[in-house]
């Protein structure tokens, strides 16, 4: 339920798309929508209360949970952070669990090993540019891995080293060492 409303929010639908292109995320949307509708009618027929319940909104878009991710100089993976893996060279840590949406409606969680949290190495943000760093879920890392690393904490911690690197990119006109990102980021009191 919605806080001083009447309303209740209702986040029902998970659909595997074939792709991003266009027609697919058009005839997700459609179906998503329809769906809505569909389960509107049944919390009609068959919930108690719910006789004259409507669809207030519904989202501007389609959420795409995951796409194409850039090339990074590693791809974490899901063993790393099954093992709970510590990157000599890691700049923030992944603690979600590696979430596996390959069944719509049917996710599965994996737990992170080790100490419940493993490190993401510093190159798995970096590209074949030397200043050009990625951030938040479009870092290096496979599917799996993807599946923990795309939450919103830890795209903070991985937007905050791709800024700690490029500062250091700016100031010393060459990529940075791990250990000045590592530096910079512990001086920041980020979590490493």
């Amino acid at each position: 339920k919605v806080p001083n409303s009447n309303d209740w929010l209702w986040m029902i639908v998970d659909l595997g798309l074939d792709d991003v292109q266009e027609e697919f995320v058009t005839k997700g949307e459609w179906m998503g929508r329809k769906i809505a509708h569909d389960c509107v009618e049944v919390l009609r027929a068959e919930v108690g209360g719910f006789e004259n319940c409507h669809i207030v909104n519904t989202g501007p878009q389609i959420g795409i949970r995951e796409a194409w991710r850039p090339e990074a100089q590693y791809q974490l993976k899901r063993e790393d952070l099954a093992s709970g893996r510590k990157f000599d060279s890691g700049i923030a840590r992944a603690a979600w669990p590696m979430e596996d949406h390959s069944k719509p409606g049917k996710p599965s969680y994996h737990p992170i090993g080790g100490a419940g949290y493993g490190l993401i190495p510093l190159e798995s943000l970096c590209t074949k540019i030397s200043n050009l760093w990625l951030a938040g879920r479009t870092i290096g890392a496979d599917a799996a891995a993807y599946g923990s690393i795309r939450v919103m904490g830890t795209s903070f911690a991985t937007g905050q080293a791709a800024g700690v690197a490029a500062a250091l990119f700016a100031q010393q006109d060459e990529p940075p060492q791990s250990h000045q990102v590592i530096e910079d980021l512990k001086a920041q009191d980020a979590l490493v």
